[in-house]
Formats: structure tokens, sequence, C-alpha cells
């Protein structure tokens, strides 16, 4: 839903990082275990939410405080 209130998808979040969708379901879904899936769970989820454009981890944002609304992207 990240993905999507954005204006992206998973799928287009997996062509641009060079994961297969294939992979990306299976993890997501439990069908694909072990430390590569949990890896790419964590990626998934820190691209989901990270503002639209923004390369940064979220790890490397921790304590700058929001952004505003509208630098996200977000219609005020």
């Amino acid at each position: 839903m990240a993905f999507a209130a954005r204006g992206t998808s998973l799928h287009a979040w997996c062509q641009e990082s060079g994961v297969k969708m294939q992979n990306a379901r299976a993890s997501l879904l439990g069908q694909w275990r072990g430390p590569k899936a949990q890896q790419l769970i964590e990626r998934i989820l820190e691209a989901a939410e990270r503002p639209h454009g923004c390369m940064v981890p979220l790890s490397n944002l921790a304590g700058i405080g929001p952004l505003p609304a509208t630098r996200m992207g977000i219609p005020t």
C-alpha cells in the first residue's frame, strides 16, 4: 500500500532494484525463508517507507525530524 500511495508499485521497485518479482512475492508471503529472504524483506520495507525519490536509507535520517508534507509529495 505504501508504494501505491506514492504512485508506484512493488513491481516497479523490483524492476528498478534488479529484484525478481517472484522472489519478492515469495519472501513476503513466507514461501521463501532464510537470510536472503529476510534481507530482501528488509529492503522492501525500507523502500516502502522511504519518501518517493529519496535514495538515503531511513536509518540515516533518524533524529532530523519529520519532513514537511509538501517535501514528501503530499498535497496540503
